[in-house]
């Protein structure tokens, strides 16, 4: 049986107290336990060369997606994305 592992990730609206600086949004993947990676962000779908994850609106965001080459051939992992708002949290 197939396992579908999405390529595009939403944010929830933030609430108006809090300000996101999207700039300092980092990804990072576990494909195996114990083995962490970052995700390069790119320009945008345009600049998927090689693998990343860029934001469907950079002014706005409400989704990050996937560049193919990180996405295509992925079995379900664990992503997990740093806001900068604090020190890096453990899988």
């Amino acid at each position: 049986m197939a396992t579908f592992v999405p390529c595009a990730y939403w944010f929830p609206t933030p609430p108006p107290d809090l300000e996101v600086d999207w700039s300092k949004l980092r990804a990072f993947v576990e494909p195996e336990p114990g083995t962490t990676s970052e995700l390069p962000r790119v320009a945008g779908a345009a600049a998927c060369t090689g693998g990343g994850l860029y934001f469907d609106d950079p002014a706005a965001p409400t989704d990050v997606v996937l560049c193919p080459c990180s996405c295509g051939g992925l079995r379900p992992i664990r992503l997990r994305l740093d806001f900068g708002c604090g020190p890096p949290l453990p899988f």
